[in-house]
């Protein structure tokens, strides 16, 4: 007969298998993300389970918290990026069952505040305004805000940009900025600002911008946005630099200018008889010129150095290299001010081919200078040395010198040919000293060498003299005319061959006859500085220098002297400055009839002569200096009359102060010497009528309640014209309110009312409250006239007061003070959906729902019993313990409680769960049937029990129920089990 496994042993572990299985706990529910910082999180959850080992925060299937202990409700995530939304996460508790998850969440981290906001560019009716995003992410919104007083903001616009234009604002009116950003989750930052700025006066020209045409020429353009203009001009500061030119103009080429260099800030201006007005500022380099004569210089295994010519580039423009190792592909190698560059770094025996350009300021590149080609050295020696020369010390010794292209040299020599005269140096020298010589003799050639295991390196050769006993001394520059000057010097040799003059190494004079002692140079350029130079001595011993010296040539008389502009109290006037190079300075003389005094010295070839009189007749002249202070002759003179009277000076400071419900008197700054009057305007229109010169008050009456009035300005007139001051607005004051009245309407609650009293709708009312009538603290602002105060004690005196506040805050007199009573305390709500739930044989886990707002705390009852004493105010769960095994308990009941009464729930009968059952054995009384037995295990009488049966390794399913632990069955059931 086959025998398999025992149906008793397969039974016991099933049964022990199944009542040991502990359940999955209960999921966590209320999770959600708080961001603390612009790089943490804190994640939070309720925890709801009594058997988890654990939590754990889950991106998917992702833990990203690690295990965190039981009970554990919060986790901060760290090490985020600003403003960047984390999740969805879910928060899972776990143990040896299962797991269960709450639901999703997600959170941004903080945003930034903005850094740098600043304006710009300005015109009659726009503002444009930048910031930083400060290491806030593309698509963060940045929040505007805009005021006209500096005090009040109000929301602009929102933006995930980092630049704006407000059009649509009021021209020759002050405006200030403020800007914030919000992250992912609409929480705001602090601001950056605020920044103010004041708008043109009106139909300026904008657009205003240059293009470089060339190395010498820029073409400035603008829009015309004006109707009435007799002309435009383009003017640096205040200074007319293109003259008038017509009506509807829109460009201006200026020439004549130097290769890559800054022109402006110009702005372009229109005028007519009744004023100007400007454009926003810009600025505009020349083009740059291209460089010239790319050329290697030295060479080794592993670099290769180069240069090229400025080609009258000015010192600080950039030049960019590129290069190429097959002559058709280069990349960037690098961007440099300086004229050389050495590419370090290469590979030995490599061809590499390069070529340059030059930048303009504005970042506008030229065409490329090259490429030049050249082959590394094959390996292992010294880059040779580079730049050999030799500068005279004294009539005894000399300085040797050179450049160290090399990195793997052990030692430089000097080389007399293959005689090493200067021993071995060490490695990274660049200069030798070599004293004892004779006086006025020339030495080399010689070399410099760079040596070390695998070879040398010599650079090229070089020879010069010490210097003589006698050099040429007391050298000095006379400028003759406006391309020449004069240099002489004192000859103290007795056996020189010849003099020179010399630009540095440069012979610029050619070799002079012995005993010369002058040289005129010629062909100069007018009011330029030449030098320094010195005077050079000489022979087949050597040479010996002078002293150096520096001089201008002459400037050139300026020419056409003009007016260009004329008030009552001013003249503009402008001159050429006649091939006079800038910098030249310019000295302007006046007179009234009775001799010229200074006026003004300027590079500038225009000024403007303020505080003149009116009706008075002024006569200008203007010479040149050149840089040595040399004067020309007088340009002039010119003569012209200042206009009778100027439109008065506008007033400043206008601003309104609200006397009353129905007075606002307005103020201003009488600026002016020559009004004939004030007004004060709304818009066109004089709502003051005319008051007298030297007023600087009005007081408007008659007016609304709490009611804005404005925007006005305050406008000084003469028979020149009007000028206006900024536009200001202000609210009459507010009324106090009346008739406040507070009832208790229950123990948590007072309501109150109060009278608007001719204040119109949209006026805040602040409303106090004090439990002494003494000390009030601020309880709410609001528009309404009733309030419903719910933050209060049961059985309570209360004391109220309220006031109002008009448009700008500004506050009245208090209507009050009123009090009440609250009522005494209601009793409880009564909790609800109480259940329970067994937690194991000896436990059983009740809750329910906490339905009261004003409970003291609750209580678990068994029957009449108290069971658990009293719990705190907002408990929902008790577990009930030390119970009996597959027991009924009941019934139970929670009841709130607090000082005025008590409220019940509905009751709940729970069991216990069952103990696992210990099985013993099983025998049999013939050839079919069998016993089976267990012990009920502490399962009191009358305890269900469950027997199943699997046949192989089948599913097991039930053959049959028992009270008690005897069962018989066949026995050919349990063998073929």
């Amino acid at each position: 007969m086959r025998r398999g496994i025992p149906l008793w042993v397969l039974l016991f572990f099933l049964l022990a298998s199944k009542a040991a299985a502990q359940s999955s706990p209960t999921a966590p529910s209320g999770f959600a993300g708080t961001a603390q910082s612009v790089n943490t999180i804190l994640w939070s959850w309720t925890d709801n389970a009594i058997n988890e080992d654990g939590y754990r925060v889950m991106s998917g299937t992702i833990n990203i918290s690690g295990d965190l202990s039981a009970n554990a409700t919060t986790w901060l995530q760290g090490g985020l990026s600003t403003n960047t939304a984390s999740g969805p996460f879910t928060a899972q508790a776990f143990n040896s069952t299962g797991t269960a998850d709450s639901g999703a969440a997600s959170r941004n981290t903080l945003a930034v505040a903005p850094a740098g906001l600043a304006v710009t560019a300005v015109s009659s009716q726009a503002v444009s305004l930048s910031w930083s995003a400060n290491s806030n992410p593309g698509g963060t919104p940045f929040e505007l805000e805009r005021s006209t007083d500096g005090a009040s903001y109000a929301f602009l616009d929102s933006t995930t940009l980092t630049g704006y234009t407000d059009f649509g604002i009021l021209p020759a009116a002050t405006y200030f900025y403020q800007v914030r950003a919000r992250n992912g989750d609409a929480v705001a930052t602090g601001y950056s600002g605020p920044v103010s700025t004041r708008t043109d006066a009106g139909n300026g020209p904008s657009g205003f911008a240059g293009e470089a045409q060339s190395a010498n020429a820029i073409l400035w353009s603008w829009s015309d946005n004006a109707l009435d203009e007799d002309g435009y001009r383009v003017m640096s500061g205040t200074i007319n630099i293109s003259g008038d030119l017509s009506a509807d103009a829109t460009t201006w080429l200026q020439g004549g200018l130097s290769t890559n260099t800054a022109y402006g800030p110009y702005t372009a201006q229109a005028f007519n008889a009744g004023g100007t007005a400007n454009s926003g500022a810009a600025s505009r380099f020349t083009l740059a010129v291209d460089p010239a004569a790319i050329a290697v210089t030295g060479l080794s295994s592993t670099s290769v150095a180069l240069s090229w010519s400025a080609n009258s580039n000015p010192g600080g423009t950039q030049f960019e290299l590129e290069r190429s190792t097959d002559g058709a592909d280069y990349v960037f190698l690098t961007s440099t001010t300086l004229t050389a560059y050495t590419d370090l770094g290469l590979f030995p025996a490599a061809t590499y081919f390069y070529q340059v350009r030059t930048k303009n300021g504005d970042a506008v590149a030229t065409a490329y200078d090259g490429p030049v080609s050249t082959r590394t050295d094959a390996a292992n020696g010294p880059a040779a040395p580079s730049g050999f020369a030799g500068a005279t010390q004294s009539d005894n010794a000399i300085i040797w010198s050179w450049t160290d292209n090399a990195f793997n040299e052990d030692g430089y020599r000097v080389m007399s040919g293959t005689v090493n005269i200067s021993g071995d140096l060490a490695a990274n020298t660049t200069t030798w000293l070599q004293g004892g010589l004779s006086t006025n003799t020339a030495y080399g050639p010689y070399t410099a060498q760079a040596f070390n295991s695998g070879g040398t390196a010599n650079s090229g050769s070089a020879s010069t003299s010490t210097l003589a006993v006698n050099p040429a001394s007391i050298f000095a520059g006379t400028a003759q005319s406006v391309n020449a000057v004069l240099w002489s010097w004192t000859d103290n040799a007795g056996t020189e061959s010849g003099y020179r003059v010399m630009s540095g190494t440069i012979n610029i004079s050619g070799d002079l006859a012995a005993n010369t002692t002058t040289w005129l140079q010629s062909s100069l350029s007018t009011n330029t500085a030449y030098g320094p130079y010195t005077a050079q001595t000489f022979n087949a011993g050597g040479t010996a220098n002078s002293g150096s010296a520096s001089r201008f040539t002459l400037a050139v008389d300026p020419a056409g002297i003009a007016v260009t502009g004329l008030s009552s109290t001013s003249v503009s006037l402008s001159w050429s400055a006649n091939s006079n190079p800038g910098g030249t300075s310019f000295e302007l003389e006046r007179s009234s009839g009775s001799g010229y005094v200074f006026l003004a010295s300027t590079t500038l070839t225009g000024y403007t002569d303020f505080g003149l009189l009116p009706a008075t007749t002024y006569f200008y002249q203007v010479r040149a200096k050149n840089g040595d202070a040399v004067d020309t002759a007088y340009d002039g003179p010119v003569s012209t009359r200042t206009n009778a009277q100027d439109p008065p000076a506008a007033p400043s400071g206008f601003a309104g102060t609200a006397l009353s419900p129905a007075f606002i008197l307005w103020s201003w700054t009488d600026n002016a010497g020559t009004e004939s009057g004030y007004r004060v305007m709304s818009g066109t229109i004089s709502i003051s009528g005319d008051l007298a010169a030297n007023t600087t008050t009005w007081l408007q009456g008659g007016l609304s309640t709490n009611t804005a009035y404005g925007s006005y300005t305050a406008q000084a007139f003469n028979d020149g014209g009007t000028a206006n001051s900024g536009a200001a607005s202000r609210n009459t004051l507010a009324v106090a309110p009346a008739g406040l009245a507070a009832t208790a309407v229950s123990s948590t609650s007072v309501s109150l009312s109060w009278l608007a009293n001719s204040n119109p709708g949209g006026t805040p009312f602040e409303l106090e409250r004090s439990t002494n009538g003494l000390g009030y603290v601020f309880l709410a602002s609001t528009t309404l006239t009733a309030y419903a105060d719910f933050a209060v004690l049961p059985n309570t005196t209360y004391f109220y007061q309220v006031r109002a506040k008009n448009g700008e805050a500004v506050v009245t007199a208090y209507d009050g003070p009123v009090s009440t009573r609250t009522n005494i305390q209601n009793g409880p709500g009564a909790p609800a959906g109480l259940t329970g739930m067994a937690q194991g044989p000896t436990s059983i886990f009740l809750s329910w729902n906490d339905n009261a707002a004003n409970e003291d705390g609750y209580r678990v009852f068994l029957g009449t019993v108290n069971l658990s004493g009293d719990l705190a105010a907002n408990t929902t769960t008790w577990l009930h313990s030390g119970l009996s095994t597959n027991t009924l308990y009941g019934p139970y009941t929670v009841q709130a409680f607090n000082t005025s009464g008590t409220a019940n729930s509905g009751s709940v009968n729970k069991y216990t769960a069952a103990a696992i059952p210990t099985f013993f054995g099983y025998g049999s009384d013939s050839s079919i049937t069998m016993f089976l037995s267990w012990s009920a295990n502490t399962n009191p009488a009358g305890t269900v029990f469950d027997l199943e049966r699997a046949v192989s390794s089948g599913s097991f399913f039930q053959i049959s129920t028992a009270t008690s632990g005897l069962l018989t069955c066949p026995r050919d059931s349990v063998e073929r089990a």
